[in-house]
């Protein structure tokens, strides 16, 4: 239960291995015995129920992994809680819902055009590096977005131009490496103008021009952004550049890059993600999405929220690079960050399951995902 401290060891621990062997079904009570219920930590050994029925309000380590691993189907049951006890909790931590990305979903009236739906612009791409770019403008306009334009390294625009036909590419000064040049920065601040919402980052090589760009372009945005992979990487070289952006920022970093960003390693973001992000969110002044089965959405004041979907189908490279096309087209429609980010996180990890459904959990192409998304938000609709 909630109560738990320590690892369990003795005749506790020997039961809870019966149980795990008994080859009979397993419902828990509140929690799988041995699981965290802040952390989804494992504490020694833990039981593996094929449900749980948690009372009152879901609990942390039922959405964490490897605690979410535990728990099989989970239910809550109301034992008489009142609503104004948890309003005055100061409970700051939510699992997303059906209902919370149905409603904040952009309106997509009959009379809009593509002005309406929002212009993205994404700099991203370099030398081996196309798929990214790809990606991520194809998961802008599967998302909604009206006009999508991607800035990749000039040598590499015909191949992109071939990779991609609704999105519009720009060809952009390149270093020798064939990646985005800091001689690229009015091109692209033009670029930005003319749009809505921006991405920085996916696929563009850590070459030190790059850097430079990524960081000049940051510090001059005044459009939201969303900054992923290389642009986190550029960021993690000076982090006192996000306190120096005017605009919001959304930064989506995987556990790899959420450890340079903050001076760590992967095993201690890890090791608590919930308090990572937000540690992270208050200190960067950004929303902070920590990816990862479980996904975590982190904002500056403190508020969290948790993705219960996963799935291993996501598990291949490029997944990342949808999900920054699919946040930054939802809020080049409008929505704010934090909701761009609730919304995108969801039908990301949505998409991933209908993959599993249709295809297995062996590793879907990534470059597969972007054509699901509308059916991920159509069974939203479905389910509402």
């Amino acid at each position: 239960g909630t109560g738990l401290k320590g690892e369990i060891t003795g005749l506790a621990a020997q039961v809870i291995e019966e149980i795990n062997a008994c080859g009979k079904p397993v419902l828990s009570l509140d929690l799988p015995s041995g699981v965290d219920a802040d952390t989804g930590r494992i504490l020694g050994t833990a039981v593996y129920a094929d449900e749980t029925i948690t009372f009152g309000l879901p609990k942390i380590g039922l959405a964490q992994y490897p605690g979410a691993g535990c728990a099989g189907a989970v239910s809550v049951a109301e034992i008489g809680i009142p609503e104004s006890a948890v309003r005055t909790a100061g409970v700051n931590t939510y699992l997303i819902t059906n209902e919370d990305v149905l409603y904040r979903m952009p309106e997509r009236p009959a009379y809009g055009h593509k002005g309406t739906f929002g212009r993205v612009a994404i700099f991203a791409g370099s030398v081996g590096m196309t798929g990214a770019a790809t990606m991520a403008g194809e998961a802008a306009l599967r998302i909604g977005a009206g006009l999508v334009k991607v800035g990749v390294p000039e040598s590499l625009n015909d191949i992109l131009e071939v990779k991609l036909t609704e999105v519009m590419t720009v060809p952009l000064p390149e270093t020798e490496a064939r990646s985005l040049s800091y001689e690229a920065l009015p091109a692209a601040l033009e670029i930005v103008g003319a749009s809505d919402a921006v991405a920085v980052g996916p696929g563009l090589g850590r070459h030190a021009d790059t850097s430079r760009f990524v960081k000049e372009l940051l510090r001059k945005l005044d459009k939201p952004a969303v900054v992923d992979a290389d642009g986190i990487n550029a960021v993690a070289e000076d982090v006192s550049i996000l306190s120096e952006i005017s605009t919001q920022v959304v930064l989506t970093p995987h556990p790899g890059e959420m450890a340079r960003l903050i001076g760590t390693d992967v095993e201690f973001v890890q090791s608590n993600r919930i308090e990572t992000a937000r540690s992270a969110a208050e200190r960067f002044g950004a929303v902070v999405v920590l990816k990862g089965a479980g996904t975590v959405i982190a904002l500056p004041d403190g508020e969290v929220w948790i993705c219960p979907t996963a799935s291993a189908a996501l598990a291949s490279g490029g997944s990342g690079d949808v999900l920054t096309g699919m946040i930054t087209g939802l809020i080049a429609q409008g929505l704010q960050p934090i909701d761009a980010a609730i919304c995108g996180v969801f039908l990301h990890g949505r998409a991933g399951e209908i993959a599993e459904e249709t295809a297995g959990n062996a590793a879907v192409p990534a470059s597969e995902l972007p054509i699901i998304i509308p059916a991920a938000i159509a069974s939203i609709c479905s389910d509402e």
